[in-house]
């Protein structure tokens, strides 16, 4: 059911993002949606998990944009995209 739900999503997202950036000349392709895996290393537990995610690639300025779900209060699930931060200057401890 997951996957199904992904795969909605994936052709729901990609209709919106190719018909609203179609008009605009030059701007076709310019963004791309990936679901990628990776891993999180959580020092201060000393724990790791494996992380399944649906990213925005932005490639005309590089930019990298995560899709976040999240519970607020009163219940509502509220979803939207976030700049997916990466310290590259950092190395792992």
């Amino acid at each position: 059911m997951k996957k199904l739900f992904m795969l909605y999503l994936f052709v729901i997202a990609n209709l919106f993002l190719f018909s609203s950036q179609a008009s605009a000349e030059g701007e076709v392709g310019r963004y791309q949606l990936f679901q990628a895996k990776y891993n999180h290393w959580d020092s201060v537990q000393n724990t790791s998990s494996e992380n399944n995610e649906l990213f925005l690639l932005d490639t005309a300025t590089g930019e990298v944009k995560v899709y976040v779900s999240t519970t607020v209060m009163g219940g509502k699930q509220v979803k939207y995209w976030t700049p997916a931060i990466v310290d590259e200057t950092k190395s792992p401890q």
